[in-house]
């Protein structure tokens, strides 16, 4: 027995749609966890090098010892300040600490930021207690960009 209930209930069934629209966020999820992640472990040369502003340099050889946890960093700041891996030292202090980090096992290699604004006879001086410390090997970190 046909009722007109159900043929009601039948042409509604015929106009509604079997797809459902909605907006799937994976796809987007997963790119920012990729973006975060990212950004999250990539170390910045700013950071490396403080806040120092590099020299400009066309012919550099890279100097992946510089971004060793243990590597003997020395940066120069343009007003003739002196930081020992991050922390200001007196230049009279710096062969004996320079001793102790090399004899706590870093490498015997100094790698050398010095501002592009610093004079001369800091970055001098600096060297001169360095090669008192008995570190003969030593290299400047510059500025690939070349401009």
């Amino acid at each position: 027995m046909w009722l007109p209930s159900q043929a009601a209930a039948l042409r509604a069934a015929k106009r509604k749609s079997n797809y459902y629209a909605r907006l799937d966020a994976t796809a987007l999820a997963g790119v920012l966890l990729a973006l975060l992640i990212m950004f999250m472990v990539y170390q910045t040369p700013r950071d490396l090098r403080g806040s120092v502003d590099l020299p400009h340099a066309l012919y550099c050889s890279a100097q992946p010892g510089a971004m060793r946890e243990d590597a003997i960093r020395i940066a120069i700041s343009r007003d003739g300040r002196i930081y020992l891996n991050r922390s200001a030292v007196p230049l009279e202090k710096l062969p004996k600490l320079i001793r102790e980090e090399v004899s706590a096992g870093s490498e015997r290699k100094v790698y050398i930021s010095v501002d592009s604004r610093a004079s001369n006879s800091d970055a001098e001086s600096v060297l001169d207690q360095i090669r008192s410390a008995g570190i003969t090997r030593v290299a400047f970190l510059t500025d690939r960009t070349g401009k």
